[in-house]
């Protein structure tokens, strides 16, 4: 018996796995562990990136995030103006603070916007990944691990702060072309 080879299936294969790429698909972005480092923000994309980054020791995470510009790399004293390195304090919510020549230490949040935040890092990440793909509050906080309460309220509102402060800086002055629809509403209920 001769197996079946039809050309026009195998075409069709190649079609979707190139829309799969094309589109950016995020399971066409998945990262093996070894690799996650190398991570950019954009394979977050991908849950098995979003979950598998968190996953690594705090030190990983915490390089991750310098690379990425969302922690400093390196910083100075403010009272001796010395430079910093990071050092292991079991006392901080990340196990590590920039320490200097003189013992003073600093929080590497410093700075950052993950700053005056008792949270851990990979709950904040997932949180605002989840607020980013339009879940609701209750689905945030879950995603995140937190109560449903004043702190996922609180970080909702901060990250709605963020993406007006996004708006009003780089979209509120595009000059739209061509014609734009407006469609009726109709508000199924009286608001006060």
């Amino acid at each position: 018996m001769v197996p079946y080879k039809d050309t026009g299936s195998f075409e069709l294969v190649l079609v979707i796995m190139n829309r799969l790429v094309d589109n950016r698909s995020p399971w066409a972005t998945q990262i093996t562990p070894e690799r996650v480092h190398q991570m950019s923000l954009s394979g977050l994309n991908n849950p098995f990136n979003r979950y598998a980054l968190p996953l690594h020791p705090a030190l990983e995470l915490i390089h991750w995030l310098q690379k990425e510009s969302l922690f400093a790399d390196s910083i100075r004293c403010e009272r001796c103006d010395a430079d910093c390195h990071l050092g292991v304090q079991e006392k901080a919510i990340d196990g590590y603070v920039w320490r200097c020549k003189n013992r003073h230490e600093i929080s590497i949040r410093r700075h950052s916007f993950f700053s005056r935040s008792h949270m851990h890092l990979q709950d904040i990440i997932n949180f605002v990944i989840a607020y980013a793909e339009d879940q609701t509050l209750w689905k945030c906080s879950q995603a995140a691990g937190i109560g449903y309460g004043t702190t996922a309220v609180h970080w909702g509102i901060f990250c709605r702060d963020l993406f007006i402060e996004y708006y009003m800086r780089n979209i509120r002055d595009m000059k739209l072309s061509g014609q734009v629809k407006v469609n009726e509403s109709l508000f199924g209920r009286r608001t006060k």
